[in-house]
């Protein structure tokens, strides 16, 4: 019983701080939902996919590529196989992400050492130079969606979806 006052006043408060991010839902969807926080957590996710895949597109890379190539960023090389367990991408649209990376030179399969039926990937120099431009593409959309947000707010979101998510 104690413990639910607190996550009532954080599940409110994050409703009115996703409800300030998110203009474009109806006004009767809004007001309809106002208390619902998948709803509003969906809007949210809906906003921040549309605007990242606008500017990723802008960059000729999808978000799962994305995805890919900022997680080679930090553990690279790495299997083919591994990195799709890690980021739950099936085998078969592995390959085609991986296959789009390498036609564009951002990504190179190298026989692993250690099992020579397996691809180890790495990022390419060229892949290097366009995951800090994805990086900075990423940090302004986020900008973006955040600025209607005082930074106290901004805070305080970033706090109950680390919550949520189960992160500290």
């Amino acid at each position: 019983m104690e413990q639910e006052q607190p996550i009532q006043e954080a599940t409110a408060e994050l409703g009115t701080v996703l409800a300030e991010i998110c203009p474009h839902a109806s006004e009767w969807a809004r007001e309809a939902f106002a208390g619902d926080i998948v709803y509003l957590l969906n809007e949210a996710a809906g906003v921040a996919r549309s605007a990242a895949s606008s500017s990723l597109g802008n960059l000729g890379v999808s978000a799962r590529q994305m995805s890919i190539m900022r997680l080679l960023s930090l553990r690279s090389p790495i299997r083919q196989h591994d990195l799709g367990v890690l980021l739950g991408i099936d085998r078969t649209s592995m390959v085609a992400l991986i296959d789009a990376l390498e036609d564009i030179g951002y990504v190179v399969r190298e026989a692993d050492p250690s099992d020579r039926r397996a691809h180890a990937l790495r990022l390419t120099e060229a892949g290097q130079a366009a995951n800090v431009n994805i990086g900075q593409a990423l940090a302004d959309v986020q900008d973006s969606i955040m600025e209607p947000l005082a930074v106290e707010e901004r805070e305080l979101l970033v706090s109950l979806l680390g919550k949520l998510t189960g992160r500290p």
